[in-house]
């Protein structure tokens, strides 16, 4: 005699409901990652917006005394030095402003994306995939016009210190030539060093950013999110039968 069989409870959730999928070490790397670049982002986005906003007075409370006795020409020199970095930087504010603001939105992205996706959410991949698809824009056009205002800033700054060496040194003294030739040309090289590792870091975040989608897209990724989409839908749908 067989016994008959009970149906099933509506209220227990089904033995697939009560596992969750195991999360994978390379989603969750892409997932740290993401967060870090995008906390690093909100951070140096809220410190650019307070440097915009206060740039000028931040400058002046920032800028060394001049000592007694310096030599006018000095003076007239590092003053106009001061002058000219600070026309530079008044004429890309409103691009800057730009920039700034759009990072907070892709920094915002990468952040809440990460944190998501870490969960294993459906909604945390997709935001993800777009937050990398929005930084490599991003990151090309930021770096762009990096470079571009750097390269005048570049030029500013060495006729700057070619001018305070020649002040600096006695009319007529012997090597001030010189001097004044080797301070304009190491502050370019300090410039465009500081152009290549921007460079360099931009490069290894698009090449970041371009191996996440690559893995997010992956067919077993999209499967493990399937799967976990199917897995909390399901407790809802036995539940409403």
């Amino acid at each position: 005699m067989t016994m008959p069989t009970l149906p099933p409870d509506p209220y227990e959730p089904p033995a697939a409901a009560a596992t969750h999928p195991r999360r994978p070490t390379g989603l969750a790397v892409v997932c740290v990652i993401a967060i870090i670049l995008g906390g690093l982002g909100l951070a140096g986005s809220l410190v650019g917006i307070v440097g915009l906003t206060a740039g000028s007075s931040m400058q002046r409370a920032f800028t060394l005394p001049l000592q007694p006795g310096m030599d006018r020409r000095v003076i007239d020199a590092q003053l106009a030095m001061q002058r000219n970095i600070q026309a530079v930087a008044d004429r890309y504010w409103g691009y800057n402003l730009a920039f700034v603001l759009a990072c907070l939105f892709v920094a915002g992205g990468l952040l809440a994306g990460g944190i998501i996706t870490l969960g294993i959410k459906p909604a945390g991949r997709r935001l993800l995939i777009g937050a990398f698809a929005v930084a490599v824009v991003f990151e090309v056009l930021r770096a762009v016009f990096h470079v571009f205002m750097q390269i005048e800033m570049a030029a500013v700054m060495s006729d700057s210190m070619s001018r305070i060496m020649e002040a600096t040194s006695p009319a007529g003294a012997p090597g001030a030539d010189q001097a004044a030739t080797i301070a304009a040309v190491a502050t370019q090289v300090g410039v465009f060093v500081g152009i290549a590792f921007t460079c360099v870091y931009v490069l290894a975040k698009l090449i970041f950013y371009a191996v996440g989608i690559h893995y997010l897209r992956r067919p077993n990724v999209q499967r493990l999110f399937g799967q976990t989409e199917a897995t909390t839908s399901a407790p809802g749908a036995a539940f409403s039968a």
